[in-house]
């Protein structure tokens, strides 16, 4: 599988401080100036999620293209959290914030998204599983579980 998107916080910041001391038009000469002002930006995390999402959701436009119900999902799930559990769950999401949103916990997580044809794969790390062996499988739904599905 090909990673195709990643959301780690600590490098997003890094990257923009960085990008942030070289920029001549910007004020900051200190890395860890520019970052600090960078974690008290609500906007600029708004626009970095926003622009995160698009992606997704693009990749999910392109995945579900030849389906009927292109908003219905399955997933199972590998070692979450701290029990190291394994699960499965269908859902219906039309946008990455709901893909998302559906399957990872309702914590702040660092993730690596994976892809292979119309499949994707989440390496997931956050406080009760900080090794990152939490990994989420999802994929659209075929025609026939939709409509065997009796949760629909």
């Amino acid at each position: 599988m090909k990673q195709i998107l990643e959301w780690d916080e600590c490098e997003i910041a890094d990257y923009e401080a960085k990008r942030l001391v070289e920029d001549p038009d910007c004020d900051f000469t200190d890395e860890d100036k520019a970052r600090e002002n960078l974690y008290e930006d609500s906007f600029f995390w708004s626009d970095e999620w926003e622009s995160f999402c698009d992606d997704l959701t693009y990749t999910m436009e392109e995945i579900t293209k030849r389906n009927e119900y292109k908003d219905m999902w399955k997933a199972s799930v590998e070692g979450f959290g701290w029990r190291n559990l394994d699960g499965e769950q269908t859902f219906q999401a039309e946008t990455a914030a709901e893909l998302l949103s559906a399957v990872l916990p309702k914590t702040d997580c660092t993730f690596k998204i994976f892809r292979e044809r119309n499949k994707l794969k989440i390496r997931n790390w956050h406080h009760d599983s900080p090794m990152g062996n939490e990994y989420y499988y999802i994929q659209p739904m075929t025609k026939k579980e939709v409509e065997e599905d009796e949760s629909y």
